[in-house]
């Protein structure tokens, strides 16, 4: 995991705090969203630059994290 995009996203989700459990959650949200987006696009998106495929993951983990991984999935297909 990149930790420089786990920092980005837990920022952007308003995490300010660190512990192991928050940040495996953060990871694993992370690696969901990029394998989801990367199928609707068809190809790898670029998540360490700022652009859509950085804006739609971070949207993706932060309505993940409010109502849960399954439900974001049906909601955003």
């Amino acid at each position: 995991m990149n930790a420089a995009l786990l920092s980005s996203v837990k920022i952007a989700c308003n995490i300010t705090w660190s512990d192991g459990a928050t940040d495996a959650k953060v990871s694993d949200l992370i690696a969901s969203g990029e394998a989801y987006i990367d199928g609707k696009l068809g190809a790898a998106g670029d998540y360490e630059n700022p652009g859509e495929p950085l804006t739609l993951l971070k949207e993706y983990i932060r309505y993940g994290l409010k109502i849960g991984r399954a439900s974001c999935r049906e909601r955003v297909a």
